[in-house]
């Protein structure tokens, strides 16, 4: 690939074959002048040396001697500027117009310094030259005299080269001034995009790798200073402000350059620029934070000249606001409001992950310890039921072998007991194989597993059980919303049946409004529930709690009414058609709660790539 020269190479070698013209002009006119045809001897003379000269700089110029070149290119001019007027002296108006050329080609060095030595040099060897017309009796005279003229022209165009070398000379410094710092700004331009790239994929990688509530805060605070690195005398004021479900407002729950006190304020969220970007759903620019009726309770802020929010937004439900202040007026770009915009939603979704991850890990836990405490359940049922009764079936086996020896005619009365024994024995069995996997649930549905549970409780423990359907309810139920109701009302039944004493078990599921209302009731001794419900979960028995985990299942309420003596209703309360989002909480050991159902303040206008300046109110894209 072949290189370009740099500007004094190409402009010497410019000058170099200008001056062919020059010298092949001025030897033609000088023929003209003479009226010949041929070239003079003293002419060829003179056009011998002004070629060899400008050889030289050729050659100068091969060996990119570019200091040397320099002073090669203004000794050349001198030389053909005195040999061509050394034989052309009887022709003045011929070497001013010679000197003038070379003067003028001088200014390509845009040199004034350069120009001035130039043109004097010039001057002189155009004034010696001129002298050659014979021996004049006053060469001073003559200079003063016929020369004065061609001199003063001569002086004239070497002045006004000194000047306009000047002018150029200032005006291309000026223009690499210009290029320096639009080159400097072009390079800081270009190390932003990179900075911002690559900040924008660490915060990326961050929000998609980490489950840190900390880490997702913290590298939305740092991103957000990039941009301003060169437009404000400080770091920015920044903050992450929140809805707490025990709160009235926003909270700060992390922040950059806030004081102790400012992280303990609560703003409601209504007024200035927080409750304009919370209700438009897009970034608002403000001026000084003193003269927003929120930010001015936030010591951090008061000197903040630029002020900038930015909604945290998913959908059309707000979650909090990323607040930045600015020491400096007009110091965010739309480019980094574009980018800020982009990081507050990057965040929301972040955010978002860490609520379901954590909700997700509670209800892992949760079905953990349903789980166990069903297996718990289990052993106890079969250690209670069962088991007791196979031990007395084998303690019988025992007894009868020796009654053979001593009272053999008792012993088809002990068989008869026996076999009661083990029938009953095989009747709960089956009844605990079918609460621990209704098939009938599954292939008929809650009514007939129900009516098959009402039937097991009277043929295995002599209980009677009413169920009644309210007809079109079943339809309404999803098979998960049917299998939770199902055990929710085996559970309640069988603390009924096994603490009630009753004669009559009764369940009713029915529709109310827009709700599920199942009621379990009977006609038992009842209990003072004030007494009972004291240190419920510490007596062993999760019976009660585990009702409650599965009427939280269906997004409903379990509510228990009993009186000594008249007996015990349970009533469950559950959304039939829409289920209201559960009350998604982070840990207490994290920054905050984050209250899903808190945060739809309002409708989003707008699209996510327009901000709105608070100062003239006007909408930017």
């Amino acid at each position: 690939m072949s290189q370009i020269p740099s500007a004094p190479a190409w402009r010497d070698w410019y000058v170099f074959g200008i001056r062919w013209l020059i010298i092949a002009g001025f030897v033609i006119l000088t023929m003209m002048a003479r009226g010949v045809t041929g070239i003079p001897t003293d002419l060829n003379n003179a056009l011998l040396v002004s070629a060899a000269a400008n050889c030289i700089l050729a050659i100068a110029l091969l060996l990119r001697m570019q200091t040397a070149a320099t002073a090669v290119s203004m000794i050349t001019d001198w030389v053909i500027v005195g040999a061509l007027a050394w034989v052309n002296a009887e022709f003045p108006l011929l070497v001013v117009g010679l000197a003038a050329s070379v003067i003028v080609l001088a200014l390509l060095h845009a040199n004034a310094t350069y120009s001035l030595i130039h043109a004097l040099g010039t001057l002189i060897l155009a004034g010696e030259g001129m002298l050659n017309v014979g021996t004049p009796v006053d060469p001073v005279g003559y200079l003063i005299g016929p020369l004065r003229l061609p001199l003063l022209e001569i002086a004239l165009v070497g002045a006004i080269a000194v000047v306009s070398a000047q002018l150029l000379e200032r005006m291309i410094w000026q223009q690499k001034r210009t290029f320096q710092a639009l080159e400097a700004t072009r390079a800081a331009q270009i190390d932003d995009i990179h900075e911002r790239t690559r900040a924008i994929y660490e915060m990326t990688t961050t929000f998609r790798e980490t489950l840190s509530f900390e880490r997702i805060l913290n590298a939305a605070l740092s991103t957000g200073q990039l941009g301003l690195s060169g437009r404000t005398r400080r770091a920015l004021v920044a903050g992450v402000l929140l809805f707490q479900a025990d709160e009235p407002g926003l909270c700060v729950v992390a922040a950059r350059r806030l004081t102790r006190g400012d992280m303990n304020e609560i703003v409601p969220g209504k007024g200035g620029i927080i409750g304009e970007a919370l209700n438009e759903g897009l970034p608002i620019i403000g001026e000084r934070a003193r003269t927003d009726p929120e930010l001015q309770r936030f010591v951090g802020f008061q000197s903040a000249r630029s002020t900038l929010c930015v909604p945290l937004r998913a959908g059309y439900d707000n979650f909090g606001v990323l607040l930045y202040g600015a020491d400096v007026s007009n110091a965010f770009t739309n480019e980094h409001i574009e980018l800020l915009a982009a990081i507050g939603v990057q965040a929301t979704i972040a955010l978002q992950n860490y609520v379901l991850y954590q909700s997700l890990l509670e209800e892992k836990n949760r079905i953990a310890r349903v789980a166990d405490d069903e297996r718990k359940q289990l052993a106890r049922q079969l250690h209670d039921g069962p088991t007791q009764k196979i031990s007395a079936i084998a303690m019988m086996a025992s007894v009868m072998h020796k009654m053979l020896e001593r009272t053999p005619e008792r012993v088809p009365e002990e068989l008869s007991k026996m076999e009661e024994i083990a029938r009953t024995t095989t009747r709960e069995m089956r009844h605990m194989l079918f609460t621990l996997r209704p098939l009938v649930l599954e292939s008929q549905g809650l009514t007939a597993a129900l009516n098959q549970l009402a039937e097991k409780m009277r043929e295995t423990h002599g209980q009677k059980v009413s169920v009644y359907m309210q007809p079109g309810v079943e339809q309404l139920l999803d098979p998960n919303k049917q299998g939770i109701i199902f055990y929710l009302v085996e559970e309640g039944l069988n603390n009924a049946r096994k603490h009630a004493q009753a004669s009559l078990i009764s369940v009713d599921i029915v529709k109310q409004g827009s709700d599920l209302k199942v009621t379990i009731s009977d006609n038992g001794a009842g209990f003072d529930t004030g007494k009972v419900s004291q240190n419920y979960e510490n007596r062993g028995s999760l019976g009660m709690v585990n009702m409650h985990e599965r009427a939280a299942m269906l997004n409903g309420s379990l509510h228990v009414t009993s009186t000594p003596g008249s007996g015990t209703t349970i009533t469950l309360i559950a959304p039939l058609f829409t289920e209201s989002r559960p009350k998604l909480k982070l840990n207490d050991d994290t920054i905050i709660e984050i209250p899903l159902e808190r945060l739809k303040l309002g409708n989003v206008h707008g699209s996510g790539t327009a901000f709105r300046n608070q100062t003239n109110g006007s909408f930017i894209h």
